[in-house]
């Protein structure tokens, strides 16, 4: 069986922008959330008092800007985990497959050797077909037989998605 070589191009979905746009906010949430931690590890954001990594990551941030005013405990931890699900999302919706869009439209057809009988299929395209006259016209150019050998004129018996 002859395989033929498809001509498709990959169409990008909407989601591929939301993924760029997920990506990034998740990006830029973990680089801040990083960058509060390790100012707050050596003094700077706290005030001078120097933490251990988690004692930071499970402060309190309530009396902070970062803490957005809520006042239910928000932690830096809250803010590195809600960062990373973002990230994942956005990259999940990045490697989602685009849309495989053919150019070329192509039918399977049945061939049949003159000499031996052996039927075997092959992908054409469509525009193929009807540029060389079918249905007028049912024998293609030479091709080598894979059962008996001979370079024959295949006869066309069957044609699927026409």
């Amino acid at each position: 069986m002859s395989k033929a070589i498809r001509k498709i191009i990959v169409e990008k979905k909407g989601s591929y922008i939301l993924g760029i746009i997920f990506v990034a906010l998740g990006i830029l949430g973990l680089l801040g959330t990083l960058t509060i931690t390790y100012l707050d590890m050596m003094g700077t954001w706290s005030g001078g008092v120097t933490k251990d990594f988690y004692n930071v990551l499970m402060e309190s941030r309530n009396d902070q800007p970062i803490g957005l005013g809520l006042g239910i405990g928000i932690t830096l931890l809250h803010y590195l985990i809600s960062s990373i699900v973002v990230l994942a999302i956005g990259g999940g919706l990045l490697t989602v497959k685009g849309r495989a869009v053919p150019l070329v439209e192509e039918v399977t057809v049945t061939l049949r050797c003159p000499s031996c009988g052996n039927l075997w299929e092959e992908s054409l395209s469509k525009v193929s077909l009807e540029t060389m006259g079918y249905p007028r016209v049912k024998s293609l150019s030479r091709r080598k037989c894979a059962k008996c050998g001979r370079f024959i004129r295949p006869r066309i018996t069957e044609v699927e998605g026409l």
